[in-house]
């Protein structure tokens, strides 16, 4: 593994919600313990230019995050057979995105009250545990 390799995993691993890894290949072991314990505040990754740390404001106040995905599999913003498409004010667990892996198809859940924003993934995209899929705008 190289040193973009474990950036990148690092990035996902954040971005997941995962704060230890251990990783072996062949004789070789990789430890990855993150300094923050889940729960406590932290600032999220930057994506593009836009800045999505979280400020410590009211509970009124937006925070833009990203709705990553919770497995490994094809992504898709509607259910394939669905007519109509995938809704933008979301409560709770709401499906707000799907993953076909192999012959299953699993949700994506909104992980609290509020907005989907930008799709970060393409329709038809291979995606894996933990890459960003949407934007998401607490309510």
């Amino acid at each position: 593994m190289n040193c973009e390799e474990i950036s990148s995993l690092v990035s996902r691993l954040e971005r997941a919600g995962v704060w230890e890894l251990t990783y072996r290949e062949a004789s070789e072991t990789l430890t990855l313990r993150l300094s923050l314990a889940p729960g406590e505040p932290r600032e999220l990754p930057t994506v593009g230019n836009r800045e999505t740390t979280e400020p410590a404001a009211s509970p009124r106040v937006s925070n833009p995050r990203e709705i990553v995905a919770n497995a490994t599999g094809t992504f898709s913003r509607n259910h394939p057979l669905a007519a109509g498409s995938a809704p933008c004010e979301v409560k709770k667990g709401d499906h707000v995105g799907y993953l076909a892996i192999e012959s299953v198809l699993s949700a994506v859940p909104a992980p609290a009250d509020g907005r989907t924003g930008h799709q970060l993934t393409e329709d038809g995209k291979t995606v894996g545990y933990g890459d960003a899929v949407l934007g998401f705008l607490d309510a």
